[in-house]
């Protein structure tokens, strides 16, 4: 005998919410008995979560007129394949961000290309790594924060994830008259 259980979260469960079913099966002749137990937990259609990688350490740190990378993952939890838009929102305007794919998930944007478009991603836990690159303007009046708020739009009826960057320019001073 053979089956296939069938597990429906009710309309707006919550995210993380877990079930456990437990199936008994009963042999009547034999008296034998075997039980399975299955585990369902409710999660978002996609997630978009900061994976805190580099290869070495420095794309995390930069300074004005260069760039800084932020390494993500992208997943797609859903029964059904779908195609994801990225973008991001600058504040404050006018820094440049642009998104990179990370073939071997290290952090690094050496080896990646350039994301010109939608993203297809499988079904059931399907996922890419990518990398966020943010451009540091010359000229800045410092201290300053500044705040990319990254957003990844899927082509189902399921609403939107987003994650947050911040990077911070610190002023520096250096005293040229003085050795360390």
């Amino acid at each position: 005998i053979s089956f296939t259980a069938r597990v429906t979260a009710p309309s707006g469960a919550a995210s993380g919410v877990a079930d456990t079913v437990t199936i008994l099966a009963q042999g009547a002749q034999e008296g034998e008995t075997a039980t399975a137990v299955l585990h369902s937990t409710v999660r978002l259609r996609l997630t978009l979560e900061p994976s805190y990688r580099t290869v070495d350490g420095t794309q995390k740190y930069s300074g004005q007129g260069k760039s800084v990378f932020y390494a993500h993952t992208l997943t797609n939890s859903w029964s059904t394949a779908d195609s994801v838009t990225l973008s991001a929102a600058s504040s404050p305007a006018g820094w440049t961000q642009r998104f990179y794919t990370d073939p071997d998930g290290d952090g690094s944007p050496a080896d990646g290309s350039l994301i010109g478009g939608p993203l297809d991603l499988p079904a059931n836990g399907g996922s890419v790594d990518l990398i966020l690159e943010v451009v540091i303007p010359s000229g800045l009046t410092l201290p300053l924060t500044h705040v990319s708020a990254v957003t990844a739009t899927g082509s189902a009826s399921a609403p939107s994830v987003t994650a947050e960057v911040r990077v911070s320019v610190v002023a520096t001073f250096e005293d040229p008259g003085r050795a360390v």
